[in-house]
């Protein structure tokens, strides 16, 4: 499973990419955000390669946040037509 943001592509087996969007479920944009220097406010999440960060503004929050639901949705799919 691929996440692509701006830039980066990260690999994720199913089991770390659910592992991954667990964590992201857990999270709530308003208590994780913080304001950057641009004045825009952003939540970083850690990315499995401790170097590596994600910044998210609220939109983009969003908009992965629903994209991983998706594709936990369909992993599930695939999973019921093995």
């Amino acid at each position: 499973v691929y996440i692509w943001h701006n830039n980066l592509v990260l690999n994720f087996t199913p089991q770390d990419f659910q592992l991954f969007y667990e964590t992201l479920e857990h999270q709530d944009f308003h208590n994780c955000c913080m304001t950057f220097p641009d004045g825009e406010e952003r939540v970083v999440v850690h990315s499995p390669c401790r170097d590596i960060s994600f910044t998210f503004t609220k939109q983009e929050w969003r908009n992965i946040k629903d994209a991983m639901s998706e594709a936990i949705l369909l992993q599930q799919v695939y999973e019921l037509i093995r």
